[in-house]
């Protein structure tokens, strides 16, 4: 069945998905369906699922053209044939905002991650084309071109988001009987189907189109694979040149509206990354960071995470887990918890926690090993309660297409319990117990779920989406919860406006206010993290007994270039800082600051007066500031001068190496903490063992395959056949060494630098990459 749900916008509730549409995005699915734009002829076209087939403007002379709808990604038009090179993430939204009706080809890019994003994100554009499209009611099928392996690998991937585990793969993990056959059942009552009943299959969304000799032929147009990620697109009148390496950013088709003045850190509180839906063209898709004792545990890893929790000062560093609620695009994009300075704990059930290495595995074409590396798993059971750090976990199922959970967050503060329950993507309440009653929901789940939406809660989270896989704001008219809040939508009917409150990027709800408390755990974590080692306590009890927390709004300066010390040495709190130089005609960016890091230390050690930088705030941040002369008592009395000087000296030797220049400032910190120089004249000689890895850092020398220059490796090298052999300096050298049991422990406990240290090694000579994958089974 499809539902319509009028907004002040419109917008139309198709299956699982609302889709908000704008001007732009109204007229674009109009202009898809064919039909008048008269309302009442609009809302009977979408309550046909016969939809007319999509027409395209014939362009002058058939020839191929090409358009951008959005960063990583390309359109090329060529008659009735339209092709969508790269899909980075929310690629959908860059069609509807620039009005491309449809599509009947994908091209998988050789490049799987830009800029901290992936770049074939395939669910949204397959949800339009089923759904909005009508594609496969019309007989039609998706041409998805790309390399043999590539195109199995993105079929294994939305075999799992799109249908979810199978049989054989739930009973390998050993998942409870009764939810084992609970998510079978829905899964299965839920799947499209064929006339006979029949579960289609998800390789019968699509034709495979592998490049054979370098080509692919599509309808009338033949596409050329004539270099990485570089394409012609040729057809009888012309041809058209696309080439995604012109794109070096990867940025949301949508403003992200910035925080200016710091929000503070609470006890317990939520803050919203964005409400709505993979289908609303100009907001981001639903997420929340839930702050508990001033750290940050994410609720799903939302489409360019990196940008919403900048908008909203969230240093990665005050990211320590996240909740994964399920798999879908919109909810589960992972990668950039790759990238983080420390290893985030995933809490969620073990499925679903397998699904998201198996898909981010097939996205990055890596191995499922390999992927988890940079991962840990808090292990969740639904229905049983987690002490998490103090804060009780208690999970649910709700039923949706593919396992899905919810939980309950909550801690006691003065006396009473403190509860936050996100829903979790959900189908109506109507439609669950139609379902209980057809026997594929447990009593269990049922009732629970009813809980849910009657039980009082300090806040409940709900998906408000509607259609067909979502709730419907209305499942909640008997709570008696103190706050509800719905996402997944971008309007509430009219009816609700007054009854219950919207989810929309930078709005907070705090349950549980903050004090100086929070700040002080805080600066005891980040000081023994920047120390490398815990921070002696009487140290720390004399340095917080003179500390002050200080605010800085968004491009306020907090240090000026040229000025005194003042006295005082900085700890980064919250948000992120550019350190600025300016040589009298023009700034200079020199390093990016976040969370953890500290401004003004070496001042104490060298005993320089004046700031030789400016310290900008690139987003709201919170300081604290301490006392130099009792940092530097304690640098003296402990013994650090000389490890804080030569990790001084080290870092921007290490930030300049190829092997680290992608790295942010706290985990070269951290590799500037196990680094050593090792220095050799010119004219000497040495042979290196496998005990350590050496990078040459200055200077020239010679070994069996001619003169080497900086940046070259012997000894160990991680990822890479050992490079044992006799060196002779040519000039004065300086190498830098790392042990080869420091570098290994860091790099499992580091998942930027495990990442960075494998990329780089693909396709490098002598390289040991046995983590790329070949071609998968799609089950």
């Amino acid at each position: 069945m499809i539902r319509f749900t009028r907004s002040r916008h419109g917008c139309i509730v198709l299956l699982d998905r609302t889709i908000a549409l704008r001007k732009t995005g109204r007229a674009a699915i109009v202009r898809a369906l064919g039909g008048p734009v008269d309302e009442r002829s609009f809302r009977a076209s979408l309550f046909s699922v016969h939809f007319p087939k999509p027409s395209f403007p014939l362009v002058s002379m058939n020839a191929p053209v090409v358009e951008i709808p959005a960063q990583g990604s390309r359109i090329v038009k060529g008659g009735d044939d339209v092709i969508l090179f790269g899909q980075p993430p929310e690629v959908l939204k860059g069609l509807l905002v620039n009005n491309v009706t449809g599509f009947e080809t994908l091209v998988l890019t050789d490049v799987r991650e830009k800029d901290g994003s992936l770049i074939n994100n395939l669910e949204f554009p397959i949800y339009f084309f089923l759904f909005v499209m009508n594609g496969l009611g019309q007989g039609k099928k998706l041409n998805l071109v790309g390399e043999k392996e590539d195109i199995s690998q993105a079929l294994r991937l939305l075999r799992f988001t799109l249908m979810g585990p199978t049989r054989a793969e739930l009973e390998a993990w050993e998942t409870d009987e009764p939810l084992k056959e609970e998510w079978l059942a829905v899964a299965d009552a839920i799947a499209l189907k064929y006339d006979d009943g029949d579960i289609i299959p998800v390789e019968e969304f699509f034709h495979a189109r592998p490049f054979v000799d370098g080509e692919a032929q599509v309808g009338e147009l033949t596409i050329r694979h004539v270099g990485q990620d570089h394409y012609q697109v040729i057809n009888d009148a012309g041809e058209a040149t696309v080439n995604l390496n012109q794109d070096f950013e990867i940025q949301p088709c949508y403003p992200v509206q910035r925080d200016y003045v710091p929000g503070g850190l609470v006890k317990m509180g939520l803050e919203i990354l964005g409400g709505a839906s993979g289908f609303t063209p100009e907001e981001p898709c639903t997420g929340l960071a839930l702050c508990y004792n001033g750290d940050y545990l994410l609720i799903d890893s939302i489409p360019f995470l990196d940008q919403h929790l900048f908008a909203r000062g969230i240093s990665k560093n005050q990211v320590s887990a996240v909740f994964l609620t399920h798999l879908h695009d919109d909810h589960c994009a992972m990668f950039p918890l790759m990238l983080m300075p420390h290893r985030v704990e995933v809490i969620t059930t073990r499925e679903i926690y397998n699904m998201a290495m198996e898909k981010l595995a097939c996205s990055l074409g890596w191995t499922v090993d390999a992927v988890d590396e940079h991962f840990k798993l808090v292990e969740v059971v639904p229905g049983e309660s987690l002490n998490y750090y103090g804060m009780d976990i208690l999970p649910h199922i709700t039923v949706h297409s593919i396992p899905t959970i919810g939980a309950t967050f909550s801690t006691i503060h003065r006396g009473y319990e403190r509860p936050i329950c996100i829903v979790g993507d959900n189908h109506t309440m109507t439609t669950i117990r139609k379902l209980h009653k057809e026997g594929h929901v447990r009593d269990e789940t049922l009732e629970n779920l009813e809980h849910l939406y009657t039980d009082r809660f300090s806040l409940l989270v709900a998906d408000g989406g509607a259609g067909a896989i979502h709730g419907d704001p209305a499942d909640a008219l008997k709570s008696t919860a103190d706050r509800v809040v719905f996402v997944h939508v971008e309007q509430l009917p009219n009816e609700f406006d007054t009854t219950f409150s919207l989810a929309s990027s930078g709005k907070r709800y705090t349950v549980i206010d903050g004090d100086p408390s929070v700040y002080t755990s805080q600066v005891s974590h980040y000081l023994s993290h920047w120390l490398g080692e815990p921070f002696p306590n009487r140290w720390m009890r004399s340095l917080l007994a003179e500390e002050e927390i200080r605010k800085y709004n968004t491009d306020d300066v907090i240090i000026v270039q040229d000025s005194e010390t003042r006295g005082f040495v900085y700890l980064i709190l919250t948000g992120y800082c550019d350190v600025v130089q300016h040589d009298g005609t023009q700034f200079n960016t020199v390093a990016n600051l976040q969370a953890g890091d500290v401004i003004g230390e070496m001042a104490v050690i060298t005993g320089v007066g004046t700031r030789n930088a400016s310290v900008v705030a690139r987003t709201p941040v919170t300081v604290c500031v301490f006392s130099e002369e009792t940092f530097a008592a304690f640098i003296k009395t402990e013994g650090f001068r000389d490890k804080l000087l030569n990790r001084w000296a080290l870092r921007p030797i290490i930030k300049a190496l190829p092997q680290f220049n992608m790295m942010t400032s706290t985990a070269l910190e951290k590799v500037g903490n196990i680094a050593r120089f090792e220095i050799l004249e010119k004219g000497d000689s040495r042979r290196f063992d496998d005990s350590a890895w050496y990078i040459l850092a200055e200077g020239r020398i010679e070994d069996d395959e001619g003169a080497r220059g900086p940046s070259a490796e012997y000894g160990w090298r991680p990822f890479a056949e050992n490079n044992c052999t006799s060196v002779t300096c040519l000039e004065d050298c300086r190498f830098i060494k790392f042990r080869r049991d420091h570098l290994e422990t860091l790099r499992r406990e580091t998942p930027q630098l495990n990442y960075y240290l494998r990329k780089q090694r693909v396709g490098q000579a002598n390289a040991l990459v046995d983590w790329l994958l070949a071609e998968v089974d799609i089950y």
